[in-house]
C-alpha cells in the first residue's frame, strides 16, 4: 500500500498541510528542524511521491518530449547533446522521455504519435534535422504546443551550431599558416542529393567566404551520385597525386579528413609538412594515432541551449524566440603547419 501524506503526518505529529507543503517543493518557507523531521518520517515509511497527484495539482508533467523520426537519417542525434538536455532537465526537477514518430504512417495516413496527439508532456524537443513532414508542422501549430526545433535553421524556435562558422574558422586555420591551395572536401554529401542537411551547404559556404576574403580561388571537392565509401580512398589518391595538389584539406566530417591522411601515407606524404588536415566534427579526431585539426561543433551545448529555451516558451507559450546559433572550438591537433614550399 502507498504511503499517504497523511501517514507521515501522523507518524511525526505534525498537520497535513505542513507535510504536504514541505514535501510539495516549500520546505524553504519552514524550520530546519521540521523540515527534517518530515523528511526522515517520509524515508523510513518509504514514501514515493504521486506524479499523477501532482499533475492534477499544477497542471505540470514535469517532463519534455524529445520527439524523433524512425529515419534516423532525418534525426541524427548525438551522446552529448542528450546530456546537456538530462543536465538541464534535472535541474530544472523534470526529466526527458521519447517519442519516435513513424515515418509512413504520418507522411501517408497523418497519424501522430499519442505524445504529440494528446497532453502528455510540458514541451518538445524536436530533433527533426531534414524533411520535416507537414503533418507534423500543422499540429504544433494549431495546438501551439511549446517547442523547440535542434539541430536545424528555422526562422524561429530553434538551436543549431553555427556550420558556416565551422566552415569558415577550418579554413581561416589554414590560411594563417600560409596555405594557399586550400580544397573543401565533402563525400558525405552528392551534389544532386535531394532534401540535404542545412550544415552540408553552410560548412561549404564557409569556406567559400574565407577564400573569397583572401583573394584565392575556391577548390571544392564533391561528388554528383552519393559515392559509395569504399570509392573514397581510390578517389582521395587520385587528386592527392596530381601536380597541383592542395597544401591543406577541409573536411566536411572526420570520415573525409580521415581518408585524406591515410591517403597521404599511402602516398608517401607527410602530415602536415607536406600536406595539412582539418576536420569538422564533434570531438577532435583522433585517426591512426593522429590528433587532427578539428573544429568542433557544441553538441552539449545543443541539448542544454534546448532545454532553456523550452523552458521559456513552457512558462510563455505564446511567446516566439529567435534562433539561436551556437559558436563552434577549434582544437589544432598535429595535421596542420605552416606550408611547406612544393
Amino acid at each position: 500500500m502507498a504511503v499517504t501524506l497523511k501517514r507521515i503526518a501522523e507518524h511525526c505529529g505534525l498537520s497535513l498541510p505542513t507535510v504536504g507543503a514541505i514535501l510539495g517543493g516549500r520546505a524553504h518557507l519552514f524550520r530546519s528542524t521540521t523540515v527534517e523531521r518530515v523528511q526522515r518520517a517520509a524515508e523510513e515509511l518509504g514514501y514515493r511521491p504521486n506524479s499523477a497527484a501532482k499533475v492534477m495539482r499544477s497542471g505540470r508533467f514535469g517532463c519534455a518530449a524529445l520527439v524523433l523520426s524512425d529515419d534516423p537519417w532525418r534525426s541524427v542525434l548525438f551522446r552529448p547533446q542528450i546530456a546537456g538536455m538530462d543536465q538541464a532537465l534535472t535541474a530544472a526537477g523534470m526529466h526527458l522521455v521519447h517519442a519516435i514518430i513513424p515515418e509512413r504512417p504520418l507522411r501517408e495516413q497523418g497519424r501522430m504519435p499519442k505524445i504529440i496527439g494528446e497532453l502528455m508532456a510540458d514541451g518538445l524537443i524536436i530533433n527533426y534535422n531534414t524533411g520535416i513532414p507537414e503533418a507534423l508542422e500543422r499540429v504544433i501549430s494549431r495546438h501551439r504546443l511549446p517547442a523547440i526545433w535542434t539541430n536545424v535553421k528555422r526562422a524561429a524556435n530553434c538551436v543549431f551550431p553555427d556550420d558556416e562558422g565551422a566552415g569558415w574558422t577550418a579554413t581561416e586555420e589554414c590560411l594563417a599558416r600560409g596555405h594557399r591551395r586550400i580544397a573543401y572536401l565533402d563525400y558525405c554529401h552528392a551534389e544532386a542529393q535531394p532534401d540535404q542537411h542545412y550544415s552540408a551547404a553552410d560548412r561549404r559556404a564557409g569556406y567559400v567566404r574565407s577564400m573569397r576574403a583572401a583573394g584565392l580561388h575556391a577548390r571544392l571537392i564533391s561528388s554528383r551520385d552519393q559515392l559509395p565509401s569504399d570509392a573514397w580512398l581510390p578517389a582521395v589518391r587520385a587528386w592527392l597525386s596530381a601536380a597541383d595538389r592542395p597544401t591543406a584539406v577541409v573536411g566536411y566530417s572526420g570520415r573525409e579528413a580521415s581518408t585524406v591522411l591515410y591517403a597521404a601515407a599511402l602516398l608517401g606524404l607527410s602530415v602536415p609538412s607536406d600536406l595539412s588536415i582539418v576536420a569538422i566534427d564533434d570531438d577532435p579526431v583522433d585517426s591512426c594515432g593522429v590528433t587532427l585539426a578539428t573544429v568542433t561543433l557544441p553538441r552539449f551545448d545543443l541539448g542544454q541551449v534546448a532545454v532553456e529555451q523550452l523552458l521559456q516558451r513552457i512558462a510563455r507559450p505564446t511567446r516566439s524566440l529567435p534562433p539561436r546559433c551556437l559558436p563552434v572550438r577549434c582544437s589544432p591537433g598535429r595535421s596542420i603547419a605552416a606550408r611547406s614550399f612544393i
